[in-house]
């Protein structure tokens, strides 16, 4: 499918009139800093892993749900690819204001990204809370393995220790 086929997919299912998809394609393509012009109909292959994401963003907002949920959505992504789609879905959360589940086997991505985190263990939750809860106070020995050992706070930022 084409970027528009693949954004529109989910309006029609909908069941939005076209004059509306055709709209709000083009919104979200801009939203997500992709030229409409020059990207409505181009196939997979012919886009970056970063932009394959960017149209993966687009058509999951583009019944405009209230929460979205991301399961490892920069995995196969280079570092330097995937820093910048970090830093793109923090704009993207502040911006809109909606829920976003982010699903991560990467700590500093999940204390990059998330406000609240929840640790899980065996498919067992150990620990939910922010970022300092979890560093000042693991309820578990594996929350504090995982992140008061794995990782430093500079000034707010926290980077992976190694």
């Amino acid at each position: 499918m084409t970027v528009e086929e693949n954004i529109d997919i989910v309006l029609k299912l909908s069941k939005k009139p076209s004059d509306f998809r055709q709209r709000r394609i083009h919104e979200l393509l801009a939203f997500i800093r992709l030229d409409p012009f020059l990207y409505l109909n181009r196939y997979p292959d012919q886009l970056s892993g970063g932009e394959q994401q960017r149209v993966a963003v687009a058509r999951a907002l583009a019944t405009d749900s209230e929460c979205l949920l991301m399961d490892e959505p920069f995995g196969a992504l280079d570092a330097v690819t995937r820093c910048s789609l970090q830093d793109e879905i923090l704009h993207l959360k502040n911006q809109l204001g909606k829920t976003i589940i982010f699903v991560t086997h990467d700590i500093t991505e999940a204390f990059k990204l998330g406000d609240r985190i929840a640790v899980i263990k065996q498919g067992k939750i150990e620990q939910i809370g922010t970022k300092e809860d979890l560093c000042q106070f693991p309820k578990t020995r594996f929350v504090e393995q995982l992140v008061c050992t794995g990782l430093r706070n500079d000034g707010g930022n926290y980077q992976l220790v190694s």
